[in-house]
């Protein structure tokens, strides 16, 4: 079921055996339900590097065969607007690596629900999944909400996760604004940050310099 008015997008990437894949997207338009799908053939790699401007729903489900690398860096800015976002990675055969980092930020009256998953398979043994989730609360009125989840089936395998909801601390603001910058700026520069992970996976110097250009949202 999707609200009146709210589009919906589903695609499909399939890497195939010994392909090495470098991944990035950009997602600008809150009337969007995004629903991403990939599946890693065996020996494949992938790097993906995730820009969320606006979007009402963005789903990324990965699969994983064996002796597979993944690598996603999400980063997302939600200004005045409800978003939900969810990466989720299935380990289907053994010897898979998954490395989750999903950082952003919400501002004037923002309200996100970011979730990440990692699932370990009954035969995806000697796999490794790592799960991070930080989100940046710019005012009073905006919220964000996390929960990592890990489901493991099988225990010869190695996960982890972390999630932290914060506020820029008083020391920080302070430190930057008596170098002369402003409190908008000061916000400006961290949240933009918050994108430097995800862009460091674009390997495309005409890919970077696109991305750049749209990040430069308004505060």
């Amino acid at each position: 079921w999707l609200p009146y008015g709210v589009a919906s997008e589903v695609s499909r990437i399939i890497v195939e055996k010994d392909v090495k894949l470098n991944l990035s997207e950009l997602t600008n338009n809150n009337e969007i339900f995004k629903y991403l799908q990939i599946y890693a053939k065996i020996g494949s790699t992938i790097n993906f590097g995730q820009f969320i401007l606006n979007s009402r729903v963005n789903y990324v489900k990965t699969y994983l065969e064996e002796n597979t690398n993944y690598e996603l860096n999400t980063g997302y800015f939600t200004n005045n607007s409800e978003n939900f976002i969810r990466c989720e990675v299935s380990h289907i055969k053994g010897d898979s690596t998954s490395n989750q980092t999903l950082n952003g930020a919400s501002i004037a009256g923002g309200k996100v629900l970011c979730d990440g998953v990692i699932n370990i398979k009954p035969n995806a043994e000697n796999s490794t999944g790592h799960l991070n989730i930080k989100g940046l609360i710019l005012d009073k009125q905006s919220k964000i909400w996390s929960e990592p989840i890990l489901e493991v089936e099988n225990n010869i395998v190695s996960c982890s996760h972390g999630c932290s909801i914060s506020q820029i601390s008083d020391d920080i603001e302070f430190y930057m604004m008596s170098r002369g910058i402003s409190k908008e700026q000061v916000i400006e520069l961290i949240v933009q940050g918050y994108f430097g992970l995800p862009l460091n996976l674009v390997k495309s110097n005409e890919q970077k310099e696109y991305l750049e250009n749209n990040l430069n949202f308004e505060l």
